[in-house]
């Protein structure tokens, strides 16, 4: 038992405690999650229910993602509306759908990006678990960068491994491969029912959207969180969106995943004149308020100031 004390928000919000599903696992604020993957493994024969209390989260990198998000919550006035780019199975986008409600918010709105076709069958699937109706979610199947287009997305660390972790179902670090990447072979609908472009080092990939990070986000009027894990291209969306960011957006969270991304991120930001509530590096271990704690990713929070004080 690790006892710890939280963050004043999380006192904010009622912690789940009732019945769930057998078969699944849930969260601080509700949010079941099936217990054993792949989809193609039924879950337990005969239903039924438990008694369940929802999970605290642990002073990680995570941890400041769960502040961010309640925060912002709690923030919002008549609407909430959260973008979650690079999504994965959603599980921030439903947190902040779950976070809104219990803060009294009717008018909902999240927007997924995710572009790993296996993470948006799961999506699709946590969306469906959760009960979240179909009309306040907007998924976007693809890459979010500068420009518009395509992008080679890497799917496979090698098509020639046998490590159960290189697969959709196991594996959440996927990211873009430079646009001059060149395939030496295609294997016809071989992962997802989608073709996959194979290269001379083993890597493989599939071909998805490249939505302009600039457009999509002015697709939202006010955006009171923005959720990134972009793998390496937090910069470039930032930097492309910038105005609209400035327009639209209360709050970024933004995982961060070198420290050149990092300092960049400082001045352009700081620049537009945002100001920083959080700066952990990524790859070391920072000092917190609940102690030190190594960041695989790093984490980055930026207010807004003309749009919020929070």
């Amino acid at each position: 038992m690790v006892n710890i004390t939280h963050d004043p928000i999380f006192s904010v919000f009622r912690r789940f405690e009732g019945e769930i599903p057998v078969g699944f696992t849930v969260d601080f604020l509700g949010g079941i999650r099936r217990e054993r993957l792949p989809l193609s493994i039924e879950l337990p024969a005969g239903g039924g229910v438990v008694q369940a209390t929802g999970v605290m989260p642990l002073p990680d990198e995570e941890y400041f993602e769960w502040i961010d998000l309640l925060e912002s919550a709690r923030a919002a006035s008549g609407s909430f509306t959260m973008l979650e780019l690079g999504a994965g199975w959603g599980r921030w986008g439903v947190a902040g759908v779950l976070a809104a409600r219990q803060c009294g918010i009717d008018t909902i709105r999240i927007g997924l990006v995710e572009a790993e076709p296996i993470h948006v069958e799961l999506m699709r699937v946590y969306l469906s678990d959760n009960q979240i109706p179909s009309d306040i979610v907007d998924i976007f199947e693809g890459v979010i960068s500068e420009d518009p287009g395509e992008a080679y997305f890497l799917v496979r660390k090698s098509v020639t491994s046998k490590v159960e972790s290189d697969g959709g179902y196991e594996w959440w670090g996927q990211s873009k491969l430079p646009a001059d990447s060149q395939p030496v072979a295609v294997a016809k609908g071989a992962y997802a029912n989608r073709d996959l472009l194979i290269f001379g080092n083993g890597r493989a990939a599939v071909v998805v959207p490249q939505f302009q990070a600039s457009k999509l986000i002015r697709k939202y009027p006010l955006i009171d969180l923005i959720d990134m894990d972009l793998q390496g291209e937090e910069f470039v969306v930032i930097y492309g969106a910038m105005e609209a960011l400035n327009d639209r957006a209360k709050r970024l969270h933004i995982g961060t995943h070198s420290p050149e991304i990092e300092r960049d991120l400082r001045a352009l930001l700081a620049a537009n004149k945002w100001e920083c509530l959080r700066d952990y590096g990524c790859l070391k271990t920072n000092a917190t308020p609940y102690g030190e704690h190594y960041f695989q990713d790093g984490v980055q929070t930026w207010i807004n100031p003309r749009l919020s004080s929070r």
